[in-house]
């Protein structure tokens, strides 16, 4: 008997009201020695030793194939098409139509113990895995007429006594007008007469990076939900079958994760094949690189009650690689630089262009130490082929900057890129007093060749300090380091004695043309003798 979502009764349980896979930490599914398990399940990679079987969408002109082997264990990928193609095009890791076509392979966790496609689990680790192998009602079967391969099990002898759970997987590649996919699904019933707990893992070996609509193409290894930085599962996922710079096949993949029916999974993560597991269940801020991915998605375990079902499904097909732009925004300014000194009071700029579809700056993301900046927190400008972003602040000690942004358009290429630098306190000499009234305003900042300096007396005239020379007052400028560059006098006379003040209109106007050999970089404008200052930013 097949049983499948149209057919089964009983209540579903949707994926949205399930807990989120935190069952780890949280639960006590044996959680230590599932680490283990796992991860080998991942690292070990079994093929069956039984005739495989495989299917197109279409007898004769189908446009992509599924394969499965005796164990469960099956691939993806497009059918030959001559002359152009005359061999398979690979969507994982192995041809589909082989005799061990194991680019995916799925396992269940019920009751903390780990179901596994994989026989050797089994054999390693017998008080926590079973070779779900000894549970299959039959060989995978092809379902002709709906196009699909079928694999069921069903637990019974179990030496951990979770009989009665019946597990149907089914494989169906299709194709429709912009659709060319596999629906990877499972449907899960507990004939028993007590509740178990049941969840799945799906593990595929792609050929390429991967990206999803938050982080395009990247090599960074990535795990969301990130609550740290408050990412979420993605909608669909992208993989570039080969490097797309290489000048190979250039094939895009696309999983689905969310258009119904699929079930969006409770955690998803792209990184080192072999190694994705260990960024699976220790997720940080760090994103390591990768260079041969694999994809692990998690449905988190839920109760099922005598009678209740699971159904849980995901696609994986191909994708229009047209669509995509491979060259990525690139980065032409950044301070301060990495390893730099600067004051406490400073301002970070960044430059970046794209020479192609230009800068989607929706996909901004700039954290400072840990924290995500608001699109408030800091001034975009735009510069040629794309953005300058400015942000000032006081800081103290180290400071570690992560810039991401994305090209215009979806899917695109992604750059991020990181840097530390350090904070000492300022060589500016300051001086006695605060300043009552005075205030320094600039205009435009940032500025490229000149700038309109602005001082506002106020009501009252700004108080020197007592150390003050008697002459003009005079108008400064440094830069980050704290080396006077500019100096110029203002129409104010100044006293020493201590409460004295200058005497001058109310507000003036100073044009101030840098010097061709100042740099770009951050600047401080202030009245010789006052702590009135203001930051200028200088773009070459």
């Amino acid at each position: 008997m097949i049983i499948g979502p149209d057919t089964l009764g009983g209540p579903h349980i949707p994926i949205a009201n399930r807990p989120v896979c935190g069952y780890i930490d949280n639960n006590d599914y044996r959680g230590g020695m599932m680490k283990k398990n796992i991860l080998l399940f991942l690292i070990i990679f079994f093929a069956g030793n039984c005739p495989a079987i495989w299917i197109d969408s279409e007898p004769d002109t189908g446009r992509i194939g599924v394969g499965a082997d005796a164990a469960g264990l099956f691939s993806i990928g497009l059918p030959p098409d001559p002359p152009d193609y005359p061999v398979v095009r690979n969507l994982l890791y192995t041809n589909y139509r082989d005799t061990a076509p194991g680019g995916a392979f799925v396992g269940f966790l019920i009751d903390g113990i780990l179901y596994s496609v994989n026989p050797m689990l089994a054999m390693l680790y017998p008080d926590s895995a079973v070779d779900l192998l000894i549970h299959r009602v039959a060989a995978p079967s092809i379902d002709y007429p709906n196009r699909r391969i079928i694999t069921e099990w069903f637990t019974e002898g179990d030496p951990f006594g979770s009989d009665s759970i019946y597990i149907v997987q089914t494989l169906h590649p299709w194709e429709a007008p912009g659709t060319v996919t596999v629906d990877i699904s499972w449907v899960i019933w507990n004939y028993s007469d007590v509740p178990h707990d049941i969840g799945a893992i799906l593990y595929m070996n792609v050929c390429g990076r991967v990206g999803c609509p938050v982080f395009p193409y990247s090599d960074s290894a990535r795990v969301l939900p990130d609550t740290i930085h408050g990412w979420p599962v993605p909608p669909y996922w992208d993989a570039y079958q080969y490097h797309p710079l290489s000048g190979t096949l250039g094939i895009v993949a696309r999983g689905d994760l969310s258009t119904p029916p699929n079930t969006l999974p409770d955690k998803f993560l792209w990184g080192e094949n072999g190694l994705g597991v260990e960024t699976f269940w220790c997720p940080d801020s760090v994103f390591p690189n990768y260079i041969d991915a694999c994809v692990l998605m998690c449905w988190a375990p839920v109760t099922l009650v005598p009678g209740d079902s699971l159904f849980i499904q995901t696609s994986y097909g191909l994708a229009d690689s047209s669509d995509f732009d491979y060259t990525a925004p690139y980065f032409t300014g950044i301070y301060p630089s990495a390893g730099d000194t600067v004051i406490p009071d400073t301002c970070i700029y960044i430059t970046f262009a794209d020479d192609e579809s230009g800068i989607d700056i929706t996909t901004l993301t700039i954290i400072v130490n840990g924290d995500t900046l608001d699109s408030g927190d800091y001034y975009i400008s735009p510069a040629p082929g794309g953005y300058t972003i400015f942000y000032c602040d006081s800081f103290a000690d180290s400071v570690t900057v992560f810039v991401y942004v994305g090209n215009a358009g979806f899917p695109v290429v992604a750059k991020d890129t990181s840097w530390t630098f350090y904070v000492t306190g300022t060589a500016i000499a300051e001086s006695v007093r605060k300043p009552e009234a005075m205030t320094i305003s600039a205009y435009p900042n940032p500025f490229n060749s000149a700038v309109r300096i602005i001082l506002n007396y106020g009501s009252e005239s700004a108080k020197l300090s007592s150390t003050m020379v008697v002459g003009p007052c005079r108008l400064e400028v440094f830069d980050i380091n704290g080396r006077l560059v500019y100096k110029m006098p203002v129409e104010a006379q100044c006293a020493a004695s201590a409460g004295r003040a200058c005497s001058a209109p109310t507000t003036r106007k100073y044009k101030w043309t840098p010097d061709k050999n100042l740099t770009s970089g951050v600047y401080l404008v202030r009245i010789k003798g006052t702590k009135t200052s203001a930051k200028i930013i200088l773009i070459r």
